[in-house]
Order: C-alpha cells, then structure tokens, then sequence
C-alpha cells in the first residue's frame, strides 16, 4: 500500500525518466535539402519559390544583437529607386513573403530572408505591455549575409523612438538575416520584397 509520500515520489520520477529517455530518442525531421534552410522549417511555398527565383523568407536561428548608437538605416543601396518608392507607398497591398507575431521575454527570434527582387521592406507593428520603455523593448536587426555587416537596426523603446509602427527599407538583393529580440511587448511582422 501507498501511504508515505517517498512510496508515491519515487515511481513517479521513475515514469519522468523513462519518458525523458523516450523522447531522446525521436529523431528530427530529415532537412529538406534545401540551402539556408533550417530542419522541417521550410514551408512547400517557400520550397516553389526557391525554384521559380522568387524572394523567400524562412525562420533561421537567431543572432544575438549587437550593441549600436541607435537606428541604422538605408546603408545598403539609392533611395532613388522607384521600385523601393513605390513598395513604400503600396505595401500594405502587397502579400507579404513572410509574416509572424513575437512576444518576447528577452528573447530573439531570425529569420533568413533571400532577396531575388529588390527592396526588402521590413514593416513591424510593436504593442508594449509595460509604460516603461527599459522594460518594455523590441530590437530588429538585419545583417547582410554576404559580408556579415548590420545593414539596418532599429526598434522600439529605449534608444529608440515610440513609434508603434515602422518601416525599414533594404535596397540590394541577397541574403538578409533579420533578428528580432525583445522584452515584455507583442510585434507582428511583414517582410516584402520587389517581386511579392
């Protein structure tokens, strides 16, 4: 009979372990051979994409971020280009080539983004659940994967402004990794590109 608590703790960490070592031995889904493609991540839309030269978007493992004076932007191309023009004023009828929510805890979140077609814009809307910019704040940043340079960084709360919704514009083609980390708000997130 059961009548001590040792009698029942016992098997019960028993059970806990057995099934800790079950589930270690579950493998992974297998890659699906694409490049820049994390295990079981990539979507079939993607993979057709992939094949037809569209842009594509696809979580990655993230990139903590690196400490900045606050926002970086426009480093990688002419804002003269009329197609990253009129992506500014049309994007919200566009289809996004990539869309996620965040709602970090000092966490971060990546995304590899394969521009084709230039610009990429990056729009993200940030609702914070504190009043306190140092505890509620959301960092994006995306590197240019060719030459591992930050081409862009901004954010929300502090060192950046409180503007709930924003844009940042790439202008060159290729692989991008944006980044995004943060703490105590929720963000969505739409990446579009010149082909989307």
């Amino acid at each position: 009979m059961l009548n001590k608590k040792s009698d029942f703790i016992f098997p019960c960490f028993v059970l806990i372990i057995l099934a800790g070592l079950a589930a270690a031995c579950i493998s992974p889904p297998a890659d699906s051979g694409q490049a820049g493609s994390s295990p079981g991540v990539a979507s079939s839309a993607a993979a057709d994409n992939t094949m037809s030269g569209r842009s594509t978007a696809v979580l990655a493992t993230p990139i903590a971020p690196e400490e900045s004076p606050g926002p970086v932007r426009d480093l990688s191309g002419s804002s003269g280009d009329s197609t990253a023009e009129n992506l500014r004023k049309t994007w919200r009828s566009h289809t996004p080539i990539f869309q996620t929510s965040f709602s970090p805890g000092y966490s971060s979140e990546g995304i590899r983004v394969d521009v084709k077609k230039g610009p990429l814009l990056v729009n993200y809307q940030v609702s914070p659940r504190n009043i306190d910019p140092r505890i509620s704040f959301f960092v994006i940043t995306i590197r240019n994967l060719q030459s591992n340079q930050i081409v862009a960084q901004d954010g929300y709360g502090e060192p950046f402004t409180s503007t709930p919704e924003k844009q940042i514009i790439i202008y060159g083609e290729g692989p991008y990794h944006v980044n995004l980390y943060g703490n105590q708000v929720d963000v969505n997130v739409g990446i579009y590109t010149g082909d989307a």
